[in-house]
């Protein structure tokens, strides 16, 4: 793209920019998914903005001068929607995107961090927001985007394309009040250093993106795990590599992006959410149940899922929750007592020494439990799982972990855990140990309800 073009971009102009292909252009975007034959000019369309200079008109002083721009910081200038850009998460590649959508021998390998991929949400939203102020409305906010500069072979800048960190449905509403025709829209422009490399430029970018979640709107976990990380923030950079090298795990393919960047071979699972896998935002040190429950806990956790998954073959998306509710019963039951919190008893007898159990005996009984079938009587060859692994994760009745532990596996991993050493006692909901596991649970009617069912169970 280009100001100085004869040629403009035009409704089947490529979605992807010559020149940097992970942007895509929200003006063929909106053409490629809106249907023609519903457009209409609405009654309020965005000002004129007259006090303003339109970009175009300035293209040139820019291009004459563009260390002095940068210099001077932050310019406003009318824009037509048609030349404006986003890098988006996802849209640019093959495997994430629409074959219409997407020329597929234009694409790029670097990740983006807006999200014009959910376009839908989009198109809910809109009209809502048109209704109201019929139109367009005079008060919206201000775009904001980032000149980009374009080189020619001898490295003298010739052209700039602007990509904006905000805005998306500022964007379409301003085409759609407009019957879909080209219509400019105020932003704030700055100007990145000229000579600096493109994954600087994708950095600031993305740094501006996360700022303005943070300030005004907020973001989806994946946007925000996704915006956070390519702004090289270090709470992000460290979770990456936690779930990286350490769970083994992506999350909303963003892991899994890089990886095919640097040709490694994807990851095979995938996380749900980073709900309670958090990283302090200054120090970058694990926070959360990393340090509540231990990462060896929650990498048995996640290793326990993925076998009983493998043997499953249902997904590879692992519920964070089920991680949770499986963490804690490695946490508890394989701990020393003094680690898991138990300083005295009650009773004032002597605070035992050793944990209930060990780490792989919790694992196997757990993967027997989840992989274990039952032959269906009408058919020899059907075989169902005896339970049905989503038990695990929280609903909106059940979101504690620890007590959907205790209604579903604990009194039979306890039971489990007696006959592998050959006790012939219970272990009862009395055990200090499985005391101290119930007390976790936040509602005193569920702790109740966990010892009944620890002291009832039968086998």
């Amino acid at each position: 793209m280009s100001f100085n073009l004869e040629e403009k971009i035009h409704k089947q102009s490529s979605l992807n920019h010559p020149k940097y292909p992970e942007l895509v252009n929200n003006y063929v975007l909106y053409h490629r998914l809106m249907d023609p034959s519903k457009a209409k000019l609405w009654e309020s369309l965005p000002p004129l903005y007259e006090n303003y200079e339109s970009i175009s008109s300035i293209f040139q002083d820019i291009i004459d001068n563009p260390e002095g721009f940068y210099r001077n910081g932050s310019i406003t200038a009318t824009v037509p929607v048609s030349q404006l850009w986003t890098c988006d998460a996802s849209l640019h590649f093959s495997e994430h995107a629409d074959a219409d959508l997407v020329s597929k021998e234009n694409l790029s390998a670097i990740m983006g961090y807006d999200r014009l991929n959910k376009y839908t949400e989009i198109k809910q939203k809109a009209p809502k927001f048109m209704k109201l102020k019929k139109g367009f409305s005079k008060t919206s906010d201000t775009l904001h985007a980032m000149v980009r500069w374009i080189y020619d072979d001898n490295d003298n800048i010739i052209d700039f394309v602007l990509v904006k960190d905000r805005g998306n449905l500022r964007s379409h509403m301003a085409l759609a009040s407009n019957g879909g025709d080209d219509i400019s829209v105020l932003v704030a422009i700055d100007f990145h250093k000229p000579g600096i490399t493109n994954t600087k430029m994708l950095k600031d970018e993305a740094e501006n993106f996360v700022e303005d979640a943070k300030d005004r709107r907020g973001h989806d976990p994946v946007t925000s795990f996704r915006s956070g990380y390519l702004a090289e923030r270090i709470q992000f950079i460290c979770q990456k590599q936690f779930f990286e090298d350490v769970l083994q795990v992506d999350f909303g393919g963003v892991i899994n992006a890089e990886r095919k960047k640097l040709k490694k071979p994807a990851l095979e699972f995938d996380l749900s959410s980073t709900q309670y896998l958090d990283f302090n935002k200054d120090t970058g040190h694990p926070q959360g149940y990393i340090t509540k429950y231990g990462q060896e806990n929650l990498v048995c956790a996640v290793e326990t899922l993925k076998e009983i998954m493998t043997v499953r073959k249902e997904s590879t998306r692992i519920t964070t929750s089920a991680i949770h509710t499986v963490a804690k019963t490695f946490f508890y039951l394989t701990e020393l007592p003094a680690k898991i919190g138990i300083k005295s008893t009650e009773d004032g007898k002597k605070v035992p020494t050793a944990a209930l159990s060990d780490k792989e005996t919790i694992k196997e009984a757990l993967v027997w439990m989840y992989t274990r079938t039952t032959e269906n009587r009408h058919n020899s060859n059907d075989h169902t799982f005896d339970r049905m692994l989503k038990e695990l994760t929280v609903t909106d009745n059940d979101k504690d972990t620890t007590w959907i532990g205790f209604k579903t596996y604990i009194p039979a991993l306890l039971d489990d855990i007696r006959q592998g050493k050959g006790n012939t006692n219970r272990i009862l909901s009395t055990n200090v140990i499985v005391q101290r596991y119930i007390r976790e649970i936040v509602e005193h009617h569920l702790q109740i309800q966990a010892a009944q069912k620890v002291d009832s169970f039968k086998t």
